[in-house]
């Protein structure tokens, strides 16, 4: 289907293109009928012949919303649906002290950083950087298989003690985001700290591919606490 819609590919494209993308819905009839682009074949001719007539009167093109009148939010939503609410972004809410934190976070949740297993990025190898083993870099390997990121996390934890399942990290934000909910200063104190640790292991596999700079498990932790002031 095309991307403006299944009637374009039923008009020639050229007019039809500058026909949607230049004009305003009252453009959609001219003195009393419809106003079609040109139209060259069979199947064209029968949608256009299916509308209806206008006559009896002055006709207008009316978009209202549920509330009876014109509003852009509700045009936003009807042209694009808002899809299923997630729980696992509930780890989003709240002040983080630090914004980038928070962004990369954001893409850790999505699956979307740019581990490199990622196709593009063979060319750097796909081994993880942080612990050196013989085993791909993966959003499941780097939070918290890794023996490097492993111990990182068990560093901070050593300071501020909370649970942490050892799973998948798919079924650990599920975990996550179920129970670190609300605005209490604990679960709130949670959700930064796991922000901080996924940026700054994500930082850290940056700086050891591109800057060749190393740093420790112990180092990354007291960063992590002296940052968010814990």
């Amino acid at each position: 289907m095309h991307e403006l819609g299944p009637l374009i590919l039923r008009f020639p494209l050229a007019t039809a293109l500058s026909y949607l993308c230049y004009s305003t819905p009252e453009h959609g009839f001219m003195e009393g009928s419809w106003n079609w682009p040109p139209i060259t074949n069979m199947e064209s001719i029968e949608i256009t012949h299916s509308l209806p007539i206008i006559h009896g009167g002055m006709d207008r093109i009316l978009w209202t919303g549920p509330g009876g009148s014109f509003s852009s939010a509700a045009a936003y939503d009807m042209l694009h649906p808002p899809g299923p609410k997630v729980d696992r972004f509930s780890l989003l809410v709240g002040t983080f002290k630090i914004p980038r934190h928070r962004f990369i976070f954001w893409l850790a949740i999505l699956g979307r950083l740019s581990t490199l297993d990622k196709p593009w990025l063979h060319h750097l190898g796909t081994d993880c950087v942080l612990c050196r083993a013989d085993t791909p870099e993966t959003h499941d390997h780097l939070f918290f298989t890794c023996s490097f990121a492993s111990e990182c996390l068990h560093e901070i934890r050593g300071v501020v003690s909370f649970h942490w399942p050892y799973s998948s990290w798919t079924t650990a934000i599920r975990w996550a985001s179920a129970r670190w909910r609300g605005k209490h200063v604990v679960n709130a104190s949670y959700r930064a700290l796991l922000a901080a640790l996924v940026y700054h292991l994500w930082h850290k596999g940056n700086r050891r591919i591109f800057q060749q700079t190393a740093r420790t498990p112990v180092d990354i932790a007291r960063l992590i606490i002296l940052r968010l002031g814990i």
